[in-house]
């Protein structure tokens, strides 16, 4: 279920990303900037409760942000 989970959040963030990007002027590297500035969900513990449903899926991000 783990991998369910993490393949859900991973389309999650895409469809957001390709969103972004069919509505407005932004390039894909303004997008990952604000996916990177996104980060401050986990100063206000909000990407906390993400991870408690998405698992090890939504811990990815930020092991490679090095946030976490």
């Amino acid at each position: 279920m783990n991998y369910v989970l993490a393949f859900v959040f991973a389309c999650f963030v895409c469809v957001i990303a390709q969103v972004i990007y069919d509505n407005t002027k932004l390039t894909p590297g303004h997008i990952t900037s604000l996916f990177v500035v996104g980060s401050f969900l986990d100063l206000f513990h909000i990407y906390d409760k993400i991870i408690e449903i998405f698992h090890a899926g939504a811990m990815v991000p930020l092991q490679v942000l090095d946030i976490h």
